[in-house]
């Protein structure tokens, strides 16, 4: 505020005639000194309270508070309620008094007749309850409704007035002068006349609104592909995005190009970054880092959004400046009135109930007033402060040129190391989070000084955590943050994984989470569409639950009878091999020691070794059948001679061993193994189903995409392998088929593939009438699907493409529930054993070559 009192004061002699001058001179000094120190030092604006409330529809109440407005008169205000309210003037003392002889009054008066426009208006009335009883005051209305209030503004104007003092009394007529009035009026505007002439007086500039990006697939769509997912997350960078980030950028070009095109480097930049945003979209769409496109957009969103927020708190551009005492010389805003329909019933109608609109909006995006502030603001104004907020302003502007400039994700981001850091997720602005891996490694230094103005203010910049952050640092709890306390940071952003295998990282992740004993969960799925296929369920590594169990039941049984077996015919070999053949004798053996081999640990382990096993299981039992017949028949001849003494010891043995090959047989007959892959093949169908990315998202709709996890939640990895989609086939063999018809003829299936169809239609059109026959053709021609089905999609199998989370724990569990968090991958199963090799030795029979100690 410009200061006109203030140049000179007084100073009083002894004996010296004082006029009124001199006096006024002294009051007007002090008093001006007190008005600038709360606009140059302190703030103008409601600084607390009057809040305005509607206890009924015909009532408002006016809380207490304290404003100071824009030439430093204070407000204070006690809470009142109002029912009543009168039509009035203002007065010709306080728009256009006399001040010839008071000129050091002109700076207070010229702001006073700025309310001439409102000469005429409402003011609001408050009648003490002890005077409820008497009748109302001359011109004192009830306020009949609601509606009165409708696009009123609610104005609490200081109405100050020069008036003459009472000169003449009973025995005295010297001149008593003049007083100043100071009167706090309540009065009810309109806002068209508001808006004229003050809220245009404080709008701090002309900035685009804040931004809000929209979160991903909302609505929901059906995702079910990694194609379909990398489609929606490069959506999300659509031109409506860009245009209305461009809108605004452009918009802090314009308002800030005054001050800080000269001092901030490529300034002039904001006034155009479309070209350098729509080049990074356009070179990452097809790129498996389209995520982070996403997140980077989000960046951008943010930092303009805290550039706005700062700028409109502390109104930048207007504070410390001569436009301040223009803003609101004698009066602070307490909100616009507006009315909607309300559902409280009242006889015979809906009643519309009153509320305070705090902003106005006309439109959503082009309108550039979002300080039209209908109340009017607290705005700090100390030089100090500032000096601070515009140079966090600049670090800020200087932030957001580097971030939009040095995008990249290194092309060899699948080669990078795996991290975890800690950051913030929620209402923390962009400054209080981590830096993100995919900013330029070679600019980051420079980024580092302006991401967080208040660190880079302070010296600590280097204390931001990042993926790179050994580039401004060497302190370990940066650069190596986990094994410290990070408490205050509730989001671990993962970086590093994107392009590698899923099993690797699920595997790396748990070590990481293990070894740091960090609390989210991890689930790894697999996008693809099940409705071109199945998935094949020995390449599945999840938990089998009650499958599990039964298999550990049925293949300990199995490996301690076949164990024992094999270790009595080993041991007695030197007599055994005397009754039947060596070749027999290997042959058994060894098909037993495979087949031992191959009952791991984990059921998941043994599923594709299945059909292997079974095959010598199968052999097992059929050898030892056809050796026992043989040694029966001997034996029964023996028996004929059983008076012969020399025959005791050779019938005993045979029996020996027909004991032990009933032992095989029967162990191998029950058909145990046979029953659990059975259960497991029914399990599989809901699991197959379960660990796909369309049914995780539909039983769990809450995921976001933020490029980590919070605290306590759950990391969603999205991979995609139809390397383990099995596509329907036809079975090789014939398959005769019995025709309902008055013939005997079948209808015979090719094993040729591409004759499948036409077969299947013609077996249809046999069995069936005309009607049903059209509709089982008509379903076969749109859903069989023959060979393989072919894929133009170039994303990598068994790859990360995407990471999602939810805000909690999900998916575990034991038992017979399904989990489906991925554990690390299991090795590769070996195939089987080779006992024709030279450097066959007996231990190779029961060696488990498994990397995960399976026993």
């Amino acid at each position: 505020m410009k200061a006109y009192n203030n140049t000179k004061y007084p100073i009083f002699e002894a004996d010296q005639v004082l006029t009124q001058k001199h006096l006024n001179t002294i009051v007007s000094y002090l008093e001006e000194q007190d008005r600038l120190t709360r606009t140059g030092v302190i703030g103008v604006g409601t600084i607390c309270g009057m809040e305005v409330t509607f206890p009924d529809f015909n009532s408002v109440t006016i809380g207490c508070g304290t404003a100071v407005t824009s030439i430093g008169f204070q407000i204070n205000w006690e809470e009142k309620n109002f029912s009543f309210y009168k039509d009035v003037e203002l007065p010709e003392t306080f728009l256009h008094p006399n001040i010839t002889t008071e000129p050091f009054l002109k700076p207070v008066f010229d702001q006073a007749a700025k309310y001439t426009p409102f000469k005429n208006c409402r003011e609001l009335v408050h009648i003490p309850d002890s005077d409820s009883g008497k009748p109302l005051p001359d011109g004192v209305a009830v306020i009949p409704n609601a509606k009165f209030y409708n696009d009123k503004v609610i104005m609490m104007l200081l109405e100050v007035s020069l008036s003459d003092a009472k000169n003449c009394v009973a025995t005295d007529c010297d001149d008593k002068g003049k007083t100043l009035n100071f009167t706090v009026r309540p009065l009810l505007v309109d806002y068209k006349d508001i808006e004229e002439s003050f809220i245009n007086k404080y709008i701090t500039g002309t900035l685009q609104p804040p931004l809000y990006i929209e979160r991903f697939n909302v609505p929901q769509t059906n995702l079910v592909t990694g194609q379909q997912i990398l489609n929606a997350l490069y959506s999300m960078a659509g031109n409506a995005l860009v245009d209305r980030i461009t809108l605004a950028i452009k918009s802090l070009y314009s308002n800030f190009k005054d001050e800080y095109a000269d001092s901030i480097s490529n300034f002039i930049f904001l006034d155009n970054p479309r070209p350098k945003i729509d080049e990074v979209v356009k070179s990452y769409r097809t790129s498996l880092a389209v995520q982070y496109v996403y997140r980077w957009l989000n960046d951008i969103v943010d930092a303009y959004n805290e550039i706005y927020f700062l700028d409109e708190k502390h109104s930048l551009r207007n504070c410390c400046s001569d436009n301040v005492v223009n803003m609101f010389p004698l009066h602070v805003l307490l909100g616009r009135v507006i009315t909607q329909r309300s559902s409280i019933q009242y006889p015979g109608q809906l009643l519309p109930r009153p509320d305070i609109s705090r902003r106005f909006f006309p439109n959503e995006y082009n309108i550039l007033d979002t300080n039209q502030a209908f109340i009017t603001p607290w705005l700090k104004v100390a030089e100090e402060v500032q000096l601070g907020e515009k140079n966090r302003l600049r670090l800020l502007l200087e932030r957001l040129i580097l971030l939009i400039n040095n995008f990249t994700v290194p092309a060899n981001y699948a080669d990078l190391e795996i991290k975890v850091t800690p950051s913030k997720y929620g209402t923390y602005t962009l400054s209080e989070k981590s830096i993100p891996y995919y900013y330029n490694r070679n600019t980051l230094a420079t980024l580092n000084k302006v991401w967080n103005p208040e660190k880079t203010i302070e010296g600590l910049n280097t204390s931001i955590f990042s993926y790179n952050a050994s580039v401004y640092t060497s302190q370990q709890h940066i650069t190596n943050p986990l094994p410290y306390n990070f408490e205050p940071y509730n989001f671990l952003r993962v970086e590093g994984h994107i392009g590698k295998p899923y099993d690797q990282v699920v595997t790396t992740l748990n070590n990481i989470k293990n070894s740091q004993r960090l609390g989210f969960n991890i689930i790894a799925v697999n996008a693809v569409d099940l409705n071109t296929g199945s998935l094949r369920m020995s390449d599945y590594k999840g938990d089998w639950g009650e499958i599990q169990l039964s298999y550990e039941i049925v293949s300990r049984r199995w490996e301690d009878i076949i164990g024992k077996c094999i270790e009595w015919f080993e041991y007695n070999n030197w007599w055994v091999r005397g009754y039947i053949t060596n070749e027999w004798f290997d042959n058994l053996v060894n098909n037993m020691k495979r087949a031992r081999s191959m009952t791991y640990k984990q059921f998941s382990s043994f599923l594709p070794l299945y059909q292997q096993f079974i095959d010598l299981y199968e052999k097992i039992e059929a050898k030892a059948i056809e050796c026992r017949d043989l040694l029966f028949e001997e034996l029964l001849v023996l028996s004929d001679r059983f008076k012969e003494f020399d025959n005791m010891p050779r019938i005993t043995r045979i029996e020996e061993i027909i004991d032990h090959l009933d032992e095989v047989i029967m162990v191998c007959s029950k058909g145990q193994f046979r029953a659990v892959y059975q259960n497991a093949e029914q399990k599989w169908k809901s699991i197959s189903q379960a660990i796909t990315f369309k049914t995780f998202l539909d039983k769990n709709p809450g995921i976001e995409s933020a490029g980590g996890v919070t605290t306590g939640g759950t990391l969603l990895l999205v991979y995609q392998d139809k390397s383990a989609q099995v596509n329907p086939i036809v079975r090789a063999e014939p398959i005769d088929l019995p025709v309902r018809s008055a013939t005997t003829k079948n209808v015979i299936f090719s094993p040729t593939i591409q004759d499948y169809s036409n077969k299947l239609k013609a077996f249809a059109e046999a069995s069936l009438d005309r009607n049903n026959y059209l509709s089982l053709a008509d379903y076969i021609d749109k859903s069989v699907y023959l060979g393989s089905v072919k894929d133009t999609s170039t994303i990598p199998d068994k790859v990360v493409i995407a990471d999602f989370f939810l805000p909690y724990q999900c998916c575990g569990g034991g038992g017979d529930s399904l989990t489906f968090i991925v554990n690390p991958a299991d090795f590769e199963p070996p195939g089987p054993a080779d006992f024709d090799k030279p450097d066959f030795k007996s231990p190779d029979f029961f060696a488990k070559t498994n990397p995960s100690n399976e026993s």
